[in-house]
């Protein structure tokens, strides 16, 4: 989790004589580190979400201040600080300069040129290595309560002084795939809702306290429309009170991830699985594993002998309401095959899955199946 730009400036602010010109609407960006930079052939070597600082040298070599501009918010960086007084003037922060950096949420600061950059370079590099250790030690604490560690006395007075209060309200997100959470930070920190992000069993966990449902669902809303997060998939816990519900939240989450996938949906909430929700609740694997194979064992074994794929074709057929050409799409294969493939599935079974009670035991059988491959 990165450190939010306007919570690194405000404490020198007076300081420094910080003065933001342009781009209040970006103050949330986060920032990773900070480079000074003076030529424009060197931005595209940056690393995203960078505070830069720069004099203004670079006018020197004829750039514009609007192409030096353009070439760091290309490269996703999450503001500037300009030393005016030698290179560049305050005049020289056009109209267009300033709703160029509106427009693009690219906070443009100012900063007197007598500041000693030396003193505001350390100041920054130092607040950013203590942010990194801090949130080293909140994710080492999240991880040990939800491993249920002996002597937790640690983790819970490492979480207290950092606003994740004992009898808050949490939240957890689980998502899964590869993504920069960069643009989940500055969602999050746009909202102004308290959060950590952190890695944990391959999936990154997203946790929030104090949010409400309603601002969850528009949470959501807007992590569906994020571009990083397309190809990725995520569950939602419901919400608990107290960090003792953190482990509990927490299989929650996973277990919303796991409906996902196995539905093929982006993002799927806990209270919302249905059936799915009670299959993964039950501790008896083996009783699961016995409910399945009494309804999908002729499937199966058909399916191994013949090299078919008859089990996947009656899931898609009872997820899409009995129909052969949603079928036929979401197994990319032409409808008449669907439609010979019923007919084999039917014979097997002696079923004609024309009843509700049919459709949703053999629905269950298979949700049982892919359920036990996690």
């Amino acid at each position: 989790m990165a450190f939010c730009l306007e919570s690194l400036l405000s404490a020198y602010q007076k300081r420094y004589h910080l003065c933001i010109v342009a781009g209040e609407n970006g103050v949330c960006n986060p920032v990773t580190w900070v480079y000074l930079a003076e030529d424009i052939e060197n931005i595209p070597m940056l690393k995203d979400n960078q505070l830069v600082i720069t004099t203004g040298l670079f006018t020197r070599n004829g750039t514009t201040l609007m192409e030096f501009l353009s070439a760091i918010i290309a490269q996703n960086e999450a503001g500037i600080i300009l030393n005016i007084g030698k290179y560049l003037n305050i005049e020289d922060i056009t109209e267009e300069v300033r709703n160029f950096c509106t427009a693009h949420h690219f906070p443009f600061y100012t900063m007197p040129w007598e500041v000693p950059l030396t003193d505001v370079m350390q100041s920054f590099c130092a607040e950013l290595l203590k942010h990194s250790q801090t949130h080293s030690l909140i994710s080492t604490a999240f991880r040990n309560t939800l491993m249920h560690l002996e002597n937790p006395e640690k983790e819970e007075a490492v979480l207290e002084q950092n606003g994740f209060k004992r009898e808050d309200v949490y939240t957890i997100i689980a998502i899964s795939g590869s993504f920069s959470d960069h643009g989940i930070d500055r969602l999050l920190h746009h909202k102004k809702m308290n959060f950590h992000i952190f890695l944990y069993h391959k999936a990154t966990l997203v946790v929030l306290t104090g949010a409400s449902r309603q601002s969850l669902s528009a949470l959501s809303e807007s992590f569906s429309q994020l571009e990083e997060l397309q190809s990725c998939i995520i569950g939602i816990s419901s919400q608990g009170k107290g960090r003792t519900m953190l482990s509990k939240l927490y299989q929650q989450a996973e277990h919303a991830l796991r409906a996902a996938e196995i539905q093929e949906e982006q993002m799927v909430w806990y209270d919302e699985m249905g059936i799915l929700a009670l299959i993964f609740a039950v501790p008896d694997r083996q009783l699961l594993e016995q409910l399945a194979q009494n309804k999908l064992q002729v499937f199966e074994a058909y399916d191994e002998k013949h090299h078919a794929c008859l089990v996947e074709t009656l899931f898609y057929y009872l997820r899409t309401g009995g129909s052969l050409s949603a079928t036929a799409e979401k197994l990319y294969t032409h409808r008449n095959t669907i439609g010979y493939r019923m007919n084999k599935i039917r014979e097997l079974s002696g079923k004609t899955f024309a009843s509700q009670e049919e459709r949703c035991d053999y629905l269950t059988a298979i949700y049982i199946r892919k359920a036990l491959l996690y």
